[in-house]
């Protein structure tokens, strides 16, 4: 079995993590067994690989971080095969898809609401503080958190555009998957694939994370992108019912 580290979860999903939500959907999809474990992000740096989350401890004992390259791994090794098939152009295709979401969605449509906004971020403070009493040790680490953050955000360049420029690139990001989703039901045609576990994962954590911005609703008035939502929803179900 293997066990994913984790943050907590929150508005039905996994975790408050879009990418480990990405992992926990890949592996229900792909049915592999696995257990979560709770990690506080005050001990991210000390345990986690790359002081981020999701990581896995694989059957065999190996730590391994990063949604992607625990997908990747499984698929290669044969535990998983949701990509079984799949020609090298469409995998290329399903890689650039991947990166919009994980590399510029996720700035654009998680991070600018959730973590730039003042008055989000205080009501996301519990989450992350886990359901525990903020204290003021407990507030102190998350805005150090939060500092780290949006380090990264105005690295990546996304935290550098006002906000009105942020919301045209996340918009821009939708319509393009909007497009996609127009001439088949999932993301890389009739069958659904390991991109299909990160998208349905972003989307879930913009839509219906309760953050209300323009961007949310933008998203929410796309009848494609609510219906591929409800396919994923509709193949992820039985899971949810088993683990209530």
């Amino acid at each position: 079995m293997i066990v994913v580290y984790q943050f907590g979860p929150a508005w039905g999903m996994p975790c408050i993590s879009p990418y480990v939500s990405k992992l926990v959907f890949y592996l229900q999809l792909a049915g592999i067994a696995y257990r979560l474990e709770k990690l506080d992000l005050t001990r991210l740096d000390d345990e986690a690989p790359r002081g981020k989350l999701p990581y896995a401890v694989m059957d065999d004992g190996t730590v391994m971080p990063d949604s992607t390259e625990i997908i990747n791994f499984l698929e290669r090794t044969g535990r998983g095969r949701l990509d079984q098939g799949l020609s090298d152009a469409k995998r290329a295709d399903m890689l650039a898809w991947t990166r919009l979401s994980d590399e510029h969605l996720y700035w654009s449509g998680v991070v600018e609401p959730r973590w730039r906004t003042r008055a989000h971020f205080e009501s996301y403070m519990p989450y992350l503080a886990g359901g525990e009493i903020l204290t003021v040790e407990t507030r102190d680490a998350i805005e150090v958190f939060r500092t780290r953050i949006l380090s990264e955000f105005d690295g990546q360049g996304m935290g550098r555009r006002a906000p009105e420029a942020v919301l045209a690139a996340f918009c821009s990001d939708i319509d393009a998957i909007k497009a996609r989703l127009q001439v088949a039901p999932f993301l890389m045609g009739r069958q659904v694939r390991s991109g299909d576990a990160g998208l349905y994962a972003m989307l879930s954590h913009i839509v219906d994370a309760p953050f209300d911005w323009p961007g949310r609703h933008y998203a929410r008035q796309i009848t494609v992108l609510q219906d591929y939502m409800a396919r994923m929803r509709e193949l992820l179900a039985p899971f949810k019912r088993d683990a209530a």
